[in-house]
């Protein structure tokens, strides 16, 4: 950045002095008839050639800020990285059977084979968005895939699913949740990233709509995600669990869903030691999307319903809907009398960045 400034302000210093040597060249006076001093008129084909030789300067200066500009994230990333791997403990369990890759596709990460299931609809003839679809603690990436329902989703509208899998069955979104990536401090956010960087390359990806989705440990791991990767996520609608870590340093406003039941007994609507409640959640993302007045009720279905604060900064607007007699998982095929995929897909394509 102090490069770019640097540079810029030597064009404009250069610019500047140029720009006078030229034009007093071009406006100062004839010489005399009988004067025999040499004349100091730029020809107008030099002037030209001057002018374009600055701004191909001011060019150059611009393309290497607007390169850091977009690097930065991948840096601040990386760092983030580095020093995971210098302060992470030593790992606990076993982890010898992410030496190898598994699942459609993998990256190393964090010296391990971080892997997903991938489904692309047939005929796709344009740039379609992408849904990371997280599973719950103890479950698994086949396990979210056939029950949560987003694939037949995708061939109908049209969009790619990815189900990655958590290190022994769980994810690192935050100290009270979960199991062993908590326990290792596994860097889940810097694996996804890479995630979406790879299918990105090998897919037709459209990057101002890519979302996340997820259950549980998936819920809370997706929030994280929302906070620490708000510079690529455009919208995110997940079920049954919280945002477990504070803010992101570079949050910036994403619109966000959680969907809740009033009987899940373990991830309680009104909090417990461990967790926050469903309306404490609610109220931080309020928080953190800037929020103006009070949360609305926006959708209403006999004792099911959804409220909405959708006066936020960037129209980043924030609802809780609560499942009446819902338990912990939520979807049709576990007994849920509302479509929740449908509901959350409804919300997550309305945005982009």
């Amino acid at each position: 950045m102090n490069k770019c400034l640097c540079v810029i302000c030597m064009v404009l210093l250069i610019s500047c002095t140029a720009q006078d040597s030229v034009d007093g060249a071009i406006n100062s006076p004839q010489p005399d008839k009988g004067q025999s001093a040499k004349s100091y008129i730029i020809p107008e084909a030099k002037v030209a050639i001057y002018r374009e030789r600055l701004k191909k300067t001011a060019d150059q200066a611009s393309s290497e800020k607007n390169t850091d500009k977009k690097n930065a994230a991948k840096r601040k990333a990386q760092n983030k990285e580095n020093k995971n791997r210098k302060t992470r403990k030593r790992a606990v369990a076993d982890y010898s059977q992410y030496k190898s890759p598994q699942g459609d596709d993998c990256v190393q990460h964090e010296d391990y084979f971080r892997c997903w299931y991938i489904h692309v609809p047939d005929n796709l003839t344009a740039k379609v968005p992408l849904l990371l679809d997280l599973h719950g603690f103890t479950s698994s990436a086949a396990g979210q895939r056939s029950i949560s329902g987003f694939a037949h989703l995708a061939d109908r509208d049209k969009f790619i699913v990815v189900w990655p899998d958590g290190l022994h069955h769980s994810w690192n979104a935050g100290s009270s949740c979960c199991g062993q990536s908590v326990a290792d401090n596994i860097d889940d956010v810097g694996f996804l990233r890479k995630l979406i960087d790879r299918v990105s390359n090998q897919q037709s990806i459209d990057q101002s709509r890519i979302y996340i989705t997820g259950i549980s440990n998936g819920s809370a791991m997706s929030q994280r995600f929302v906070s620490e990767a708000s510079d690529i996520v455009a919208a995110s609608a997940s079920l049954a669990l919280y945002l477990l870590v504070p803010p992101g340093e570079d949050y910036t406003p994403v619109p966000l869903m959680e969907i809740h039941g009033s009987l899940d007994r373990v991830v309680n609507w009104e909090g417990s030691d461990y967790f926050p409640s469903a309306m404490e959640n609610l109220e931080a993302w309020r928080t953190m999307n800037g929020c103006k007045g009070e949360a609305e009720e926006s959708w209403r279905e006999g004792s099911h319903y959804a409220l909405t604060y959708n006066r936020c900064s960037n129209g980043a607007e924030i609802t809780l809907v609560r499942i009446d007699q819902g338990g912990h998982v939520i979807y049709p095929q576990f007994g849920a009398n509302i479509d929740t995929p449908q509901m959350a897909w409804d919300f997550m394509k309305r945005f982009s960045k």
